[in-house]
């Protein structure tokens, strides 16, 4: 019987890191959901698309902030500093 741990190996740290990716893609959406009701399957397309997590942190918080879908996506093509 083999003896690891999967968190040692590469794999599955890939496997982690997708799987907060994915976390981090749904919280955005579900946000957006909440607050604003349908969210166009555009938008949701684009933020399944997003690779970068401190992107995604950030357009969690504008999610929660923001006034309306249009603002959330004049946020989300905002070029990052």
């Amino acid at each position: 019987m083999l003896n690891f741990d999967l968190a040692d190996t590469v794999a599955g740290q890939d496997i982690f890191k997708l799987g907060m990716l994915q976390s981090a893609r749904e919280n955005v959406i579900t946000v957006l959901e909440v607050r604003f009701g349908r969210v166009p399957s555009e938008l949701i397309d684009v933020v399944k698309g997003l690779v970068d997590p401190s992107q995604l942190k950030a357009l969690l918080k504008q999610a929660a902030l923001v006034k309306s879908i249009d603002e959330f996506v004049v946020a989300l093509h905002q070029p990052r500093s």
